[in-house]
């Protein structure tokens, strides 16, 4: 295919690299899988005002099905799948390329646009990847050639003959069905009438409008006009806060374009709660800016400052429940650098007060062990030898035994020899107390009680 495009570019002619790309599903591995039999590439080459497709592996020109394997399908891995299959026996992402630039011209190798559809990655994705890997080039003006192929493309993909079953209609790009709204979907206007499927008239898709409630437009920066009356009623759904209410839902032909409110006399607009609903940076009113700082608020209430608490969107909880998200503060823009100075100021306070409380938590402990260290030191003094075991208070924390030394019981007077290693006799519960277990030295006679947390 090289020699091929080399060649015809030699005799002046005007040559671009097609290939057909299938893209790798996530549930198989990579590491056995070869790219070049994903994929199927050759050339296309502008004669006579039109882009013609040529190959030299199968030795054919201005054909399209041609164009791939020689078996008629391209090379595939084997799929698993009804989904993979079904995939694989279409040329989803057919791509050119030209000095650099990328071009999408799919449907130019497709009969059945809707089915391919289907299965591409979404066109705002592809556009901007096709247009990331062209990279920054000087804006070019519109040649022939680009406008042929654009206008060919359009041609091929609205020439396409309406289906003849009612399921093709389903999530069809271009037709649709009346049965197949969606219960927040309508049909607006209805018409044209471009035909019937079984007795029922089939409209563009263009005319299938999405209802949504007043604070849904206020999302998508359009405002329900103040003489529009609603298109439908719906009842809210179980266990929201509008429970039992009636919703007005508006369509897209009712709204204006949204423009936010401006701030005036030092005032941020917000709602009675203090909160201000911010989607998108485009909802920051007027004379305001969106300061995303902790202790932001806490500050700007020291300094005196007007703010409102800026509502970015909805958390889910585990069950489905949906709760409201608080990022920052919405500010004057005078204000901004005094409120980021001061949120940075009280995060070094915090840092501060944590480092504080850290020390004071490692002084206590310390404090712990020294008289735990103090108390044994006071048993072995007063009674000679050492305690059999031998257990800080850390060590005793760890193993999920905390040891209370009580006042030790007066010894046996018959005990002439004090100085002794202690040999504690079995642990026995106390009857009185059965959470403590008292040990008594063999020699002495000395009682060890302490208490099991675990």
């Amino acid at each position: 295919m090289v020699v091929l495009v080399a060649a015809l570019r030699s005799k002046g002619l005007r040559v671009r690299t097609v290939a057909s790309l299938v893209p790798v599903s996530h549930k198989h591995s990579l590491v056995n899988q070869s790219l070049e039999a994903n994929a199927e590439y050759w050339c296309e080459v502008f004669l006579s005002g039109r882009w013609v497709p040529a190959s030299a592996v199968n030795g054919s020109v201005d054909n399209v099905q041609s164009m791939f394997a020689k078996i008629g399908t391209p090379k595939r891995r084997r799929s698993t799948s009804s989904s993979e299959r079904k995939r694989s026996a279409l040329h989803t992402h057919v791509v050119a390329c030209e000095r650099g630039r990328y071009y999408d011209v799919t449907p130019r190798y497709n009969k059945e646009w809707h089915k391919v559809q289907a299965h591409r990655a979404p066109d705002n994705f592809l556009g901007e990847l096709l247009k990331r890997l062209s990279g920054p080039r000087p804006l070019e003006s519109p040649d022939s050639a680009s406008e042929a192929d654009k206008v060919e493309l359009e041609g091929i993909a609205l020439s396409e003959p309406l289906p003849t079953s009612q399921a093709a209609y389903v999530n069809h790009p271009r037709f649709a069905l009346e049965k197949h709204l969606l219960k927040f979907q309508i049909l607006h206007p209805k018409e044209p009438v471009l035909g019937y499927c079984s007795g029922l008239p089939v409209y563009p898709r263009r005319c299938v409008h999405t209802l949504r409630s007043k604070e849904r437009w206020i999302r998508e920066m359009r405002k329900v006009r103040d003489e529009a009356e609603p298109v439908k009623l719906m009842s809210a759904r179980k266990g929201s806060s509008r429970e039992g209410q009636q919703i007005e839902l508006f369509g897209f032909w009712q709204t204006e374009k949204y423009v936010p409110p401006f701030a005036f006399d030092g005032i941020v607009p917000k709602d009675e709660n203090n909160k201000l609903d911010i989607w998108t940076p485009e909802h920051i009113p007027g004379g305001c800016v969106h300061v995303q700082m902790k202790y932001a608020a806490q500050m700007a209430r020291r300094l005196q400052i007007d703010y409102a608490v800026a509502m970015t969107g909805f958390d889910i909880r585990p069950g489905g429940k949906s709760v409201p998200k608080f990022e920052g503060v919405v500010v004057l823009e005078e204000n901004k650098e005094l409120l980021e100075d001061a949120a940075r100021a009280g995060m070094g306070m915090k840092i501060e007060a944590d480092a504080r409380k850290e020390y004071d938590q490692l002084v206590g402990l310390w404090r712990k062990v020294i008289r735990a260290v103090r108390a044994k030191e006071k048993v072995r003094r007063k009674y000679g030898g050492a305690l059999e075991h031998d257990m800080t208070y850390l060590q005793s924390k760890r193993l999920g035994v905390e040891q209370k030394l009580l006042e030790p019981e007066a010894p046996s007077a018959s005990v002439e020899n004090r100085a002794h290693v202690h040999e504690y006799l079995p642990a026995v519960a106390d009857r009185n107390k059965p959470w403590e277990f008292v040990e008594t030295c063999k020699t002495c006679g000395l009682k060890h009680r302490f208490s099991k947390l675990c």
